[in-house]
């Protein structure tokens, strides 16, 4: 795809999660500018990483998706690391598929540190059909990080920040690390710039009659109003280079079914192979974890933090690999490059 189509496609695609057309935001690293204009006009200068746009929600009759800003570390202002922001968007997505809502699409904030949650519609529901859903699911959630429930009923509505910023361009300073992407509802990972489209072409629309039944079944007083089931269809997962690693590297396999039995060679091997990926200590930890008389969570994060120079090779781990012979076809020399050459590879070899 050239640099111009993909910018016509990703444009295309973010059009989902726009609020009024006529109303839009801007940032450029110090505070918002609340102007009239088509978001649509900055949508390049956006992916370009030259502005961050944000949409109104609200002020208008009716609205194509419902969202909650879940507050992160950036807002931690009194300092006692209260935010807990994972935890909240935990709680945000049980709570709506209890009401049998379409999974949730989940977006970092720019800061990195915080999230952005929606559920998108089939169809344009109401205003205040979506308001009452959106606050009363933040209330049934009940946890400080759900800061702001979109769409609001007056004025031009709540700006929330789109997601993409310099996705096909710069990443901006002023947008965190991991900022401003789709990214795994489980993990909480941002998916790869690849993937990025794919999650949210594909990502399933709740129907009218489904948000309104969940909007009864929040505010009431038991719970008891009649839902529907959730959705049967599957959540869409894109997997990250983390995952292809885990599931089809043998001596990450070999260390996470044997932990109780690898050596420490093996063990620090393993945390040469993890650590460059996003995810990969926490993944480390968990290993780890299955051992908890050799290691504890402190010695981990020291260990990760001694660690220097690149990811051990294949013929340096300490173990011997049965499928050393394949990956070498491939050119692979360490397990931390197995997921940048699997994906050219033909399956039937493996």
């Amino acid at each position: 795809m050239s640099r111009a189509a993909s910018f016509d496609a990703h444009a295309a695609a973010v059009v989902a999660l726009l609020g009024r057309r006529d109303r839009r935001a801007t940032f450029e690293g110090t505070a918002w500018k609340r102007v009239p204009g088509d978001p649509v006009d900055l949508l390049e200068a956006h992916l370009s990483g030259e502005v961050l746009v944000g949409t109104h929600h609200g002020g208008e009759p009716a609205v194509s998706l419902v969202a909650w800003d879940i507050d992160g570390a950036s807002h931690d202002r009194d300092g006692q690391g209260c935010r807990d922001a994972k935890t909240a968007v935990d709680r945000l997505l049980d709570a709506l598929r209890a009401v049998g809502l379409a999974p949730p699409l989940v977006a970092t904030s720019k800061s990195g540190t915080g999230f952005h949650v929606y559920i998108l519609f089939s169809d344009a529901i109401p205003t205040d059909v979506a308001h009452r859903l959106a606050i009363g699911m933040r209330s049934r959630v009940a946890r400080a990080e759900v800061d702001k429930a979109f769409p609001s009923l007056s004025g031009d509505g709540l700006v929330l920040a789109l997601p993409w910023c310099g996705l096909l361009g710069a990443h901006p300073l002023w947008i965190g690390r991991g900022g401003s992407r789709i990214c795994h509802p489980q993990s909480l990972l941002p998916y790869d710039s690849k993937a990025q489209l794919s999650a949210l072409m594909g990502w399933p629309r709740s129907e009218a009659s489904t948000v309104i039944r969940a909007a009864l079944a929040v505010e009431s007083p038991t719970g008891a109003t009649a839902t529907p089931a959730p959705s049967r269809r599957p959540l869409p997962i894109y997997r990250c280079e983390l995952d292809v690693l885990a599931e089809e590297c043998a001596f990450v396999q070999h260390c996470a079914e044997r932990t109780a039995s690898i050596s420490y060679e093996e063990w620090f091997s393993l945390a040469t192979v993890l650590r460059p990926f996003a995810g990969g200590p926490a993944l480390f930890d968990r290993i780890s974890a299955a051992d908890p008389k050799r290691y504890r969570t402190a010695d981990v994060q020291r260990k990760l933090a001694s660690i220097r120079g690149a990811p051990r090779h294949c013929d340096n781990l300490g173990w011997r690999c049965p499928k050393r012979p394949y990956c070498q076809s491939l050119g692979v020399n360490s397990p931390a490059g197995l997921p940048f050459k699997l994906p050219g590879a033909p399956r039937g070899s493996r």
